[in-house]
C-alpha cells in the first residue's frame, strides 16, 4: 500500500508541480510536440493518435491528438493558379507551411488533465539542390484542469465506517483550473535524394533538428499561494530512411533526445522497411505500398515493439506497444502502453523531380 501510495504521489509532483508535457512514443508521428520546423516538412499531412498507458497499475493515462499540416507549391502561371492542372514533374514544393494541432491527456484518479492547441509556422531555405534548412515557430493555448473532488483526504475518515468523501475536507485554495499562453521555436536541417522507377527505387533522406519549447516558462498554478513557472524543454531528433540497393528493402533509424529542467528522456531505435511494390518517377500515378516493423528503447523505461503499413504512399496505420522495463515492472507486469495512429499525406508529389 505505501508503495502504491509513493507512485500516486509521485506521478502527482511530476504531472502537476513539474509540468508534465504531452508524451507519445511515436514521436515521429507527432512534430508539433517536436519541432516547429518539422511543420510541413512532408508536404500536406494529417494524423490522429490515441494512446492509453498504466492501465495495469492505476487510472489508465489516456492521450489523444489531431493534426494538420501542409506546405504551399510552386504553380506555374500556365495552370491557371490550379495545381490540378499540372503534371507531377512540373510541382515543386513552396518555401512556407502552416499545421494547426489538438491534443488532449488525461491522467490518474483526479483526472489531471491538459488540452493544447498549437498553431505552427514554418520557412524553408534551400542550401543545396538536395537539402535544405528550415525554421519553425509555434504559439500554443493550453488548459489544465484538475477534479479535486475525486481525492480522499485524512480529515475525511470516519473511524465508525472509514472515508467518507460528504466530509469537509479542511482543503483551501486551490483552483481546479487554470490557462496559458506559451511559444516554442526549432530549426532543422533536411537531406532528400530519390530515384523512383517500377523497377528501381533508390531512397536516402534524412533530418537533423533542435527546438526549444516553453520559452515564456508560463506559471503553473493549482495552488494560490504558490506558482511554478514550467521549465523550458530542450529538445533534439534525427532520422535517416536509406533503401538497401538492388532490393525491395529499405532501414529506418531515429533518435529523440528531451531535457527538462532535471529529467531527461532518450528514444532511439530503428525499422526494416519492404516495399510490397515500387512506383513510376514521372506520372507519379503509380504510388508505393510498404510494410514496417521495428524495436525503439526508451532509457531505463521500455521497449517499444512497433509496426506499420502505408497504403499507396497516403494512408498510414501503425501500431505500438511499450513494454515496461523499468524498476515499476513489478508492478506493471512489464505492460506498458498501446499507441494508434492513422497518418494521411498528399503522396509528395513533388518528390517525382528534382527541385527546381
Amino acid at each position: 500500500m505505501k508503495n502504491y501510495l509513493f507512485f500516486i504521489c509521485a506521478c502527482f509532483y511530476s504531472a502537476v508541480m513539474l509540468g508534465q508535457d504531452l508524451h507519445f512514443s511515436q514521436f515521429n508521428e507527432n512534430p508539433a510536440l517536436v519541432n516547429p520546423a518539422l511543420t510541413g516538412a512532408n508536404g500536406m499531412r494529417g494524423s490522429i493518435n490515441n494512446k492509453t498507458q498504466w492501465k495495469s497499475v492505476t487510472t489508465p493515462y489516456r492521450t489523444y491528438g489531431l493534426s494538420v499540416e501542409a506546405r504551399n507549391s510552386t504553380v506555374k502561371k500556365k495552370a491557371g493558379g490550379n495545381l490540378e492542372n499540372l503534371p507531377p514533374s512540373e510541382r515543386v514544393p513552396g518555401k512556407y507551411a502552416a499545421g494547426l494541432s489538438l491534443y488532449r491527456d488525461k491522467a490518474g484518479d483526479g483526472r489531471l488533465t491538459l488540452t493544447q492547441i498549437n498553431l505552427s509556422l514554418a520557412t524553408f531555405l534551400k542550401t543545396g539542390e538536395k537539402s535544405a534548412l528550415s525554421f519553425g515557430l509555434q504559439t500554443s493555448y493550453a488548459v489544465r484542469r484538475i477534479d479535486d473532488s475525486r481525492f480522499v483526504y485524512p480529515n475525511q475518515y470516519n473511524p465508525a465506517y472509514g472515508y467518507d468523501t460528504d466530509f469537509n475536507s479542511g482543503e483551501a485554495g486551490m483552483t481546479d483550473k487554470f490557462r496559458y499562453l506559451d511559444l516554442a521555436t526549432g530549426m532543422m536541417f533536411s537531406y532528400d535524394d530519390e530515384v523512383r522507377g517500377l523497377k528501381d527505387h533508390k531512397e536516402r533522406r534524412g533530418h537533423l533538428g533542435f527546438s526549444v519549447y516553453h520559452l515564456t516558462q508560463p506559471k503553473q498554478k493549482y495552488l494560490s499561494k504558490k506558482s511554478d513557472a514550467l521549465y523550458m524543454k530542450y529538445v533534439s531528433h534525427g532520422d535517416i530512411l536509406r533503401s538497401i540497393p538492388n532490393s525491395r528493402t529499405g532501414v529506418f533509424l531515429s533518435y529523440l533526445f528531451q531535457m527538462q529542467a532535471s529529467h531527461m528522456e532518450i528514444v532511439a531505435g530503428g525499422m526494416f522497411r519492404y516495399y510490397l511494390k515500387n512506383d513510376t518517377r514521372y506520372t507519379g500515378y503509380v504510388k508505393r505500398s510498404t510494410i514496417s516493423g521495428g524495436l525503439y528503447y526508451r532509457l531505463k523505461d521500455a521497449v517499444i515493439v512497433k509496426g506499420m503499413f502505408e497504403w499507396q504512399e497516403q494512408h498510414a496505420i501503425i501500431l505500438s506497444y511499450d513494454i515496461n522495463v523499468s524498476k515499476l515492472a513489478k508492478s506493471s507486469n512489464i505492460r506498458g502502453g498501446l499507441e494508434f495512429t492513422y497518418r494521411y499525406t498528399s503522396g509528395h508529389p513533388y518528390l517525382y523531380q528534382k527541385l527546381k
